[in-house]
């Protein structure tokens, strides 16, 4: 968990104001183990520096794949309790200060979080706590990416019909026993179902 997955983020230089903003998504300890200033962010944020250079934090897989039990916090259980009725990320938007002060590239990936939320943020507004955007997530983010270069687009490409289906997040331990997972049966032989 010190190497990121996620391409855009909130940059670190920003994340100490951005915690206040996330509500329940940045409450969480460090995740034992870790050094550097992954050690210093909750256990579903990675610190790491993309292509532009410029540090970011972004979420990881334990923002879904991680719970409590008995107090005790489980690598790979689902998160069940979750709550994506009021995604935060919007207080985030309208509230990150957009200053010439900042460092070089700083603005950009800024920017590039702000239209990536605009982009995602209404598809994974869940109607009850413990459901997960997952999918809906995926097909968002697939919309707006070129299917040939995976080239990011700011106007949707796809237009997928507007449902919402939210999954329950299994635990991983279950998850590699199954021949597919979902309600879809996705996943057949390649790397989430192994």
């Amino acid at each position: 968990m010190t190497r990121g997955y996620i391409t855009c983020g909130v940059p670190y230089v920003l994340f100490g104001l951005a915690k206040g903003l996330l509500g329940d998504f940045t409450k969480g300890d460090p995740l034992p183990g870790r050094s550097g200033k992954n050690a210093e962010v909750p256990y579903n944020w990675t610190v790491h520096t993309p292509k532009s250079g410029v540090e970011i934090a972004s979420f990881n897989c334990l923002e879904c794949h991680a719970g409590r039990f008995n107090g005790e916090l489980v690598v790979g259980l689902g998160e069940a309790d979750l709550d994506f009725t009021d995604v935060p990320m919007g207080a985030l938007v309208d509230n990150l200060p957009i200053l010439d002060i900042f460092p070089g590239g700083v603005i950009g990936e800024i920017n590039k979080f702000v239209e990536r939320y605009k982009a995602v943020g209404p598809k994974i507004k869940m109607l009850t706590v413990g459901t997960n955007p997952a999918d809906m997530l995926a097909v968002a983010l697939a919309a707006h990416h070129n299917s040939d270069t995976l080239a990011w687009s700011d106007d949707p490409l796809l237009f997928p019909p507007e449902i919402m289906a939210p999954v329950d997040t299994p635990p991983w331990w279950r998850v590699h026993k199954k021949h597919g997972v979902f309600y879809n049966g996705m996943n057949r032989g390649d790397h989430r179902g192994r």
